[in-house]
């Protein structure tokens, strides 16, 4: 599922948030990088603020630079 953002539509943003967690659940410990959550949403970062903060785990390693992985390691606490 590709889902871009749009500042302002709810819903478009849900989409893309559900879209994010889709990707981070189906890829496990492999987690996503930060290229592949850019074609699912250009503002994935949001996104995963989003996630945080509605009690997702999800860690974020350094890969080089401007190169990132996301990995999601719990569910909602």
């Amino acid at each position: 599922m590709v889902v871009e953002c749009c500042a302002g539509a709810g819903t478009d943003m849900e989409n893309a948030k559900t879209a994010v967690l889709t990707r981070l659940y189906q890829r496990g410990k492999l987690g996503a990088t930060n290229a592949e959550l850019n074609i699912i949403c250009f503002r994935y970062g949001a996104r995963i603020f989003e996630l945080r903060r509605e009690g997702w785990q999800i860690d974020t390693m350094c890969e080089g630079v401007g190169a990132y992985r996301y990995v999601l390691h719990k569910r909602r606490r």
